[in-house]
C-alpha cells in the first residue's frame, strides 16, 4: 500500500477519499468533492454516438450553475 498524498482542497470546498475495493491496488479509489455553496460546472464527454446511461444523465445536467458536489472513481481494473 502506498502512502497517501495530502489532499489539496480549494477554499470553499470539502473533500474526502476512501478505499472501496474498485482498484486491486487497495489505494484510495473513490472521492467526493463538495462545494459549500452552489457553483458553476461543465463537463467533457465522449464523442461516440452511443453513450452509457450515466454519461447521458450527466450530459443532461451540465453545464449548470447549481452543482454542489461531484463523486469521482479512480477507474476499474
Amino acid at each position: 500500500m502506498s502512502s497517501a498524498q495530502p489532499l489539496l482542497i480549494p477554499k470553499g470546498f470539502r473533500a474526502s477519499a476512501v478505499r472501496t475495493g474498485i482498484k486491486a491496488s487497495r489505494n484510495l479509489d473513490l472521492a467526493l468533492l463538495a462545494a459549500d455553496v452552489p457553483c458553476t460546472a461543465a463537463g467533457t464527454f465522449t464523442t461516440n454516438r452511443i453513450a452509457a446511461a450515466p454519461v447521458q444523465w450527466d450530459q443532461a445536467l451540465l453545464p449548470s450553475a447549481q452543482i454542489r458536489g461531484v463523486v469521482i472513481n479512480a477507474g476499474n481494473e
